[in-house]
């Protein structure tokens, strides 16, 4: 546990950052859209995986492959919801649609929840095949083959990755067009140039979570290969400490710190209007 300590710290401070970041979406209504909603789902997943890496961290897990088990469907989950987050940044801004679909995040809900289950389901059904031959199971250990999981792993994070830089490229071409009608549009271009700085920020923390992933995974496969290679500390630290980054580059902007003071005056001014009527129910 010594070993691990500072990356214990780390990763508790984060889990921190991680619920004041989801308590402060949840309060601000108005950070409640589509991609709020998924922004809060895929951090509350990556709290699970704090808890359990700080359970793992304090050596608290006595079954190796529920432990195994419960971090990568965890990680699966997790790099599900970037894949939405990062399939509706790119749909948002290349829509002409002001307006949010109907029940979109249901729909996300349903797919990760949905992709989730046959994992579990693949998972069971190949312990059930080959829990009986240790040959066979020493290849399909863990949530059904781990190397077969870093791959897809691997896959979802190259795509996100993909998409975020061509998000980013569409970004950077409505900001030269908005440029034009400045002058002319001037309350249209504030509002949207809120919006895209909004969307950059989420691509800016999600590229590098991306970079990390890839980086761990190719780590991953290099060491089982037998280079002889380990995962970087500077990386590590950056995946135990991704809740930290997320925390300071969303919640403590000026943007956000207006919006939450925003919603606590509203708040203040309902309980101020609805007190009369307790004190004098006539």
């Amino acid at each position: 546990m010594e070993e691990y300590f500072s990356e214990l710290i780390v990763t508790a401070i984060s889990l921190v950052c991680n619920v004041l970041t989801i308590g402060v979406y949840l309060y601000v209504e108005k950070l409640r859209n589509v991609i709020g909603k998924c922004l809060i789902s895929s951090l509350f997943w990556l709290s699970l995986l704090y808890i359990v890496m700080i359970l793992d961290f304090t050596e608290q897990f006595t079954n190796y492959l529920f432990e195994e088990f419960c971090i990568n469907a965890i990680i699966f989950t997790y790099n599900l919801w970037n894949s939405v987050i990062s399939f509706h940044l790119w749909k948002t801004l290349r829509s002409l649609s002001i307006e949010e679909p109907r029940h979109q995040f249901l729909k996300y809900s349903a797919f990760v929840w949905g992709t989730t289950a046959v994992l579990i389901a693949v998972d069971s059904l190949i312990k059930a095949i080959y829990d009986d031959n240790l040959s066979l199971w020493n290849i399909f250990k863990g949530i059904g083959c781990e190397p077969c999981f870093y791959i897809l792993l691997l896959f979802l994070n190259t795509a996100n990755l993909t998409m975020f830089i061509l998000t980013g490229l569409h970004i950077r071409k409505i900001k030269k067009e908005t440029k034009r009608f400045a002058q002319d549009k001037e309350t249209m271009t504030t509002c949207l140039n809120f919006d895209i700085q909004q969307y950059l920020q989420l691509l800016r923390i999600f590229f590098i979570k991306g970079v990390c992933w890839i980086l761990n995974t190719l780590y991953y496969f290099l060491d089982q290969l037998n280079y002889g290679y380990t995962v970087p500390d500077a990386v590590r630290y950056l995946l135990c400490g991704f809740g930290i980054i997320v925390f300071v580059l969303i919640i403590l902007k000026r943007s956000t710190f207006s919006l939450l003071m925003e919603s606590i005056r509203e708040n203040r001014i309902k309980l101020c209007s609805r007190a009369p009527r307790v004190v004098n129910p006539a």
